[in-house]
C-alpha cells in the first residue's frame, strides 16, 4: 500500500534532488517516476524482511541503524556546506519530510548493505588476476586520461526548453566551481 503522502514525498525528493521545477508539464512524468521509485523501495524493504526470515534475524538485524542514516545526512548536508539541520530544514521547505528522507534513506543504505554482502561473499578474485590489473595500471599510469560523463535533462520533465536549458547552466557552473 502506497499513500497519497507517500507519493508527495517520493516527488518532492526527485524533484529536489534533480533540481526539477515541478509544473503541470512535468508533474505526470516525475508522478510515474516517483510511484516506480516507491514500488523500487517497497520491494527491497519485503526483500531485506523476508530475507532475515530465512536467516532466523531479527528485522533491525538486517537493517541499518538509525545512527548510520543520521551519519549519512550529517555527510549529505556537509557535501551541501550545511549542518544537518539546516539541510533538513531546506529540505522541508521543499516538502520532503525529515521522517519520509530518515526511512526512505534506511532502505536504501541497507539494501546496499545486503547487496553487498551477498556479492562479496561470491566474489572469487585470485592473485593472477590482480597481478593483471596491477601491470595494467601501471602501464597506463603515464599516459593521459579523461573522465567524461553525460547529464541529460529532459525538457519535458524540466517543465520546458527554457527551464532545461536553465538547469543545464546551472549544472555546467556547478561542475566549473
Amino acid at each position: 500500500l502506497i499513500s497519497t503522502y507517500q507519493l508527495r514525498q517520493e516527488l518532492y525528493w526527485l524533484a529536489v534532488t534533480n533540481g526539477i521545477p515541478l509544473t503541470s508539464e512535468n508533474l505526470p512524468q516525475l508522478q510515474r517516476d516517483a510511484l516506480d521509485a516507491l514500488i523500487d523501495e517497497r520491494l527491497k524493504s519485503q526483500e531485506l524482511l523476508r530475507q532475515a526470515d530465512l536467516r532466523k534475524m531479527k528485522p533491525e538485524e538486517i537493517m541499518i541503524a538509525d545512527a548510520d542514516v543520521e551519519d549519512y545526512l550529517t555527510q549529505l548536508a556537509q557535501q551541501n556546506q550545511m549542518t544537518k539541520d539546516q539541510f533538513l530544514q531546506q529540505l522541508a521547505g521543499s516538502g520532503v519530510s525529515a521522517k519520509s528522507l530518515r526511512e526512505r534513506l534506511k532502505v536504501e543504505m541497507s539494501w546496499e548493505d545486503f547487496a553487498r554482502g551477498w556479492y562479496a561473499r561470491r566474489a572469487r578474485v585470485t592473485d593472477d588476476q590482480l597481478d593483471a590489473v596491477e601491470a595494467r595500471i601501471a602501464a597506463n599510469a603515464a599516459a593521459p586520461s579523461y573522465q567524461i560523463s553525460e547529464i541529460f535533462i529532459d525538457a519535458e520533465r524540466a517543465g520546458g526548453e527554457a527551464a532545461a536549458v536553465t538547469i543545464a547552466n546551472q549544472r555546467l557552473q556547478q561542475v566549473q566551481q
